[in-house]
C-alpha cells in the first residue's frame, strides 16, 4: 500500500480543498497519472500518481478541506488486493 499523500504545493496556505477526483475508487492508475484536483489560495493544482495499482480508500472528497502533508488515499499493487483482500 502507498498512501497518496497532499503535497506542499505552497507555503502560504495550510490546507487545501478537494475540487474533484479525476479517478474512481477502485480504478488502476499508472506514474503520472492525474488522480484530483485542488484548490489552494485560489489556485488550482493536480495531483499526480507516483505508483502504479488501485485507488483505494479515498478519504476525502469534493469539498473537503484538507490539511497539507495528509493521507488522502492509498494506492494498492493488485498482490495486495489478492492477499489481502483490500477493495
Amino acid at each position: 500500500m502507498e498512501p497518496i499523500i497532499l503535497p506542499q504545493f505552497t507555503h502560504t496556505s495550510p490546507e487545501a480543498t478537494i475540487v474533484r477526483w479525476l479517478c474512481e475508487e477502485g480504478e488502476y492508475v499508472r506514474v503520472g497519472d492525474e488522480l484530483l484536483e485542488v484548490l489552494i489560495d485560489s489556485e488550482t493544482y493536480t495531483v499526480v500518481a507516483e505508483t502504479e495499482g488501485f485507488l483505494i480508500d479515498i478519504y476525502y472528497h469534493a469539498g473537503d478541506a484538507v490539511s497539507l502533508d495528509e493521507r488522502i488515499a492509498a494506492i494498492y499493487s493488485a498482490e495486495e488486493i489478492q492477499q489481502d483482500g483490500v477493495g
